[in-house]
């Protein structure tokens, strides 16, 4: 496949060996991660107020509850409290309606409708779950707190 193409030395190494990365991996992972959460579209983060410019308060105002709740279960049904933890911050810190904008009733362009979508996708892209498989025995799991 292409990991043996592009890396070829990974290949040879058995399921259970740990790859040593750069802590400026760690630290991309880390800020992938946040900002990936913080464009989730709930409440008065940047997702939440992207949200309602692009598809209205009542709609986004649905959605915010309904991704809360889906971030509620996987929390509590998954191996990762991260999305648990960041559900319970977002209720506590950042869940209060966004002040109106002085326009609110100009449509946006079209660009800027298709970048929410990009974005969103890549959002969801970065917050999937990631099966436990994956991390060997013993290697420390990033997605872990």
């Amino acid at each position: 496949g292409i990991t043996s193409v592009l890396l070829p030395s990974v290949m040879g190494l058995s399921d259970t060996a740990a790859v040593s990365v750069h802590p400026l991996t760690v630290v991309g992972l880390t800020g992938l991660l946040v900002n990936a959460l913080n464009f989730m579209p709930v409440g008065r983060i940047d997702g939440g107020r992207a949200s309602t410019c692009v598809l209205g308060r009542p709609s986004a105002t649905i959605i915010g509850s309904v991704i809360l709740l889906l971030q509620a279960l996987s929390g509590l049904a998954g191996d990762s409290p991260i999305q648990l933890f960041w559900g319970i911050t977002i209720l506590c810190f950042q869940r209060s309606q966004e002040i109106p904008c002085n326009d609110e009733v100009t449509e946006l362009d079209d660009g800027r409708v298709a970048l929410f979508g990009v974005l969103l996708v890549l959002t969801m892209l970065c917050l999937f779950p990631v099966p436990s498989e994956i991390f060997a025995a013993g290697t420390p799991d990033p997605f872990r707190l």
